[in-house]
């Protein structure tokens, strides 16, 4: 399907539908985790592919324009990888030449601690980086990465847990769409 233009209100309800079809064709491909205790909005996060394979999938918590949020990834590539590519994509590339480039070296910069999460009832010990109020943690966990990124929100309360079932996050991500235009 190939929109030019503005879509029509089915024409985009049509195409959120079938983005929404392919999350779930997916689901199973990585394991998914979340926040053991949120009791605020949910939803689909990052979910992406490379050469046709699923490499990431993301399942968020909170508001992504406002308030304390949290991403917890998947991804199939070194731990390190996607924390550094949200790192430099919250860079902000306005700024005069010499504040970019120390802020991409900031972001391409290791980790300097670590944290302990609880990852289905077990404390893990993450690598950690703090941009602000914002951290990241990063580790291996069995085949794949697993990522957090945090805004607002203490490592002290973030436990995640194995989900299985992304109907909830769809939903969300559906009703936080709805709201962003104006159909609520």
């Amino acid at each position: 399907m190939r929109f030019s233009g503005r879509l029509t209100p089915e024409q985009f309800w049509a195409h959120v539908s079938s983005m929404e079809d392919q999350v779930r064709a997916q689901a199973h491909l990585l394991p998914l985790y979340g926040l053991a205790q949120w009791d605020g909005p949910r939803m689909v996060g990052d979910w992406g592919t490379a050469n046709g394979e699923l490499t990431t999938v993301g399942l968020y918590h909170g508001e992504p324009d406002d308030g304390p949020r949290v991403h917890v990834m998947v991804d199939t590539r070194d731990p390190g990888d996607p924390v550094q590519e949200r790192r430099m994509s919250a860079v902000d590339h306005e700024a005069d030449r010499d504040a970019v480039m120390a802020a991409l070296d900031r972001a391409a910069s290791p980790a300097t601690a670590t944290v302990t999460i609880s990852v289905d009832g077990n404390p893990e010990i993450f690598d950690h980086w703090v941009d602000g109020t914002t951290w990241y943690a990063a580790r291996q966990h069995g085949e794949h990465a697993l990522v957090i990124e945090a805004h607002d929100v203490s490592p002290d309360d973030v436990a995640v847990v194995r989900v299985d079932d992304v109907e909830p996050y769809l939903a969300g991500r559906r009703a936080w769409i709805r709201h962003k235009r104006g159909e609520d």
